[in-house]
């Protein structure tokens, strides 16, 4: 089956009328491929306008929880495999202290890891000094070697 994936970001804009437009558009290449089902996610679900969920429209809402200790630290690893790791990171620990987060914000705690790592490598801000990486429990400045 087609799959058609499309940012948030594309259908947000400035302009009335734009984003809508984007919409119709993605509708009807996956109508050209019919069938097709149209999935929408986000992890905002208070943001969308009320009318996306009209019947016919996206009348379904599934709600997906965010990822268990397991799902967290297989996300880790995902995110981590081309980060020189420290020895000593444990990503089984971090996945323990980072309950509630998403995959996204998991993804970003590993990027931000990575860059904290080079810049105090580089005489750059301790992790000390403030990160959602810090105030999760385990030190980033540490996580990678970078």
């Amino acid at each position: 089956m087609p799959f058609f994936s499309a940012s948030a970001s594309e259908f947000i804009e400035m302009i009335v009328g734009v984003g809508a437009s984007r919409v119709r558009e993605l509708v009807a290449e996956a109508r050209k491929v019919a069938p097709s089902i149209v999935i929408a996610a986000t992890n905002r679900a208070d943001v969308p306008d009320p009318a996306l969920a009209r019947p016919g429209r996206f009348d379904r809402v599934v709600n997906v929880s965010p990822p268990d200790r397991g799902g967290r630290e297989a996300i880790l690893a995902i995110h981590t495999r081309e980060i020189p790791l420290a020895e000593d990171v444990d990503l089984g620990r971090v996945a323990r202290t980072t309950p509630g987060m998403t995959g996204a914000e998991l993804a970003n705690l590993a990027d931000e890891a990575a860059l904290l790592a080079v810049k105090r490598k580089h005489g750059g801000v301790p992790a000390e000094q403030g990160s959602s990486a810090h105030w999760a429990g385990w030190p980033p400045s540490r996580w990678c070697t970078a």
